[in-house]
């Protein structure tokens, strides 16, 4: 079990640092954002998921369809090519 999963199924709080700028100007390249795993996730709350490649993404929840999450990061003209599901989501940025 990686660190992710393990903070994530034991429901620790933790940090992470932020890389890029696609969710300026809400956090910039190197902020340090809190990350809280939650049982629910709404539309407006900015979460961390890794993708199927592995990838590991801030980026908002913009809408919740059909228990698929679409997500947007805030730089971006448009969503996410690709909605996400619950077990993709490692936790919410509590700011």
């Amino acid at each position: 079990m990686n660190l992710l999963n393990f903070y994530k199924k034991n429901r620790i709080m933790y940090t992470i640092t932020v890389h890029g700028d696609c969710m300026s100007p809400t956090l910039n390249n190197g902020d340090i954002v809190h990350i809280c795993p939650c049982e629910q996730y709404y539309a407006g709350d900015i979460i961390v998921y890794m993708d199927k490649n592995g990838v590991r993404y801030i980026h908002r929840i913009y809408e919740i369809t059909e228990g698929r999450y679409i997500t947007k990061a805030d730089n971006n003209l448009y969503i996410d090519e690709n909605p996400i599901t619950y077990d993709s989501i490692y936790g919410k940025v509590v700011l």
